[in-house]
């Protein structure tokens, strides 16, 4: 599988709870192709910024585009089809009747679903419960049921939570391996200035449900306040 990678562009986008923006005006544009980090505390707006993109939350006022149509009733349900999303938590317990296989066949694509499984080295996990996997397997079983969507678009919403250092490297070189293989256009978020992949070239800085830079990678962490700015 070969994508062409969708362009998104958003435009003067407000988003609230109630009285309170949680995106104010927030414009932003992803390439085709391009991989980019939201980074930002927690609650400053990114996780929001995926949801406008999959069309899950409704604007107070401005638009998101993709591929230059704006996402209105059937133009969400067929972007969804060609976007792939790693939510930040996906659970279940231990002795829920869901498997891996299960979880993974989500995608939709249960051909690409048996691909995704063995590519990733999951084919001893698919008849296990999801719940009872480990951090590490588990976001693997998200992304190969993502993948198996066979999107254009991936996001993945802080998947270095409840993974030890070596899982995420792990991890993280397996989604840097597949963008480049794939042409995907990837939006990755975190709060953590030291968990941006190699391969991104580009991060949003996100505060108040605002952007506040936005700029090639090297440029905004050798800025030496970049915590201060971030967290402060």
């Amino acid at each position: 599988m070969e994508t062409n990678g969708l362009e998104i562009e958003i435009k003067n986008l407000t988003i609230k709870a109630g009285k309170t923006a949680i995106l104010n005006n927030l414009s932003l544009k992803v390439k085709k192709g391009e991989f980019i980090t939201l980074l930002g505390r927690n609650g400053s707006g990114k996780t929001t910024v995926l949801k406008s993109i999959l069309g899950i939350t409704k604007p107070a006022s401005g638009s998101v585009e993709i591929a230059g149509t704006a996402l209105t009733g059937a133009a969400i349900r067929a972007m969804r089809l060609k976007t792939g999303y790693v939510p930040q938590y996906f659970s279940s317990e231990n002795d829920f009747p869901i498997t891996s296989g299960d979880v993974i066949a989500m995608g939709k694509n249960r051909k690409q679903a048996a691909i995704w499984a063995r590519e990733m080295k999951l084919e001893n996990t698919v008849d296990r419960p999801f719940g009872s996997l480990s951090g590490g397997e588990k976001q693997k079983v998200m992304l190969a049921m993502a993948l198996s969507r066979e999107p254009e678009l991936l996001l993945l919403d802080e998947p270095n939570l409840n993974l030890d250092i070596s899982a995420y490297r792990n991890f993280i070189a397996l989604v840097e391996k597949l963008k480049s293989r794939l042409n995907l256009t990837v939006i990755y978020v975190t709060h953590l200035t030291g968990h941006i992949p190699k391969s991104c070239l580009r991060i949003v800085v996100m505060k108040d449900g605002e952007i506040i830079m936005d700029g090639p990678k090297n440029k905004i962490l050798k800025n030496k306040n970049i915590e201060r700015i971030i967290y402060g």
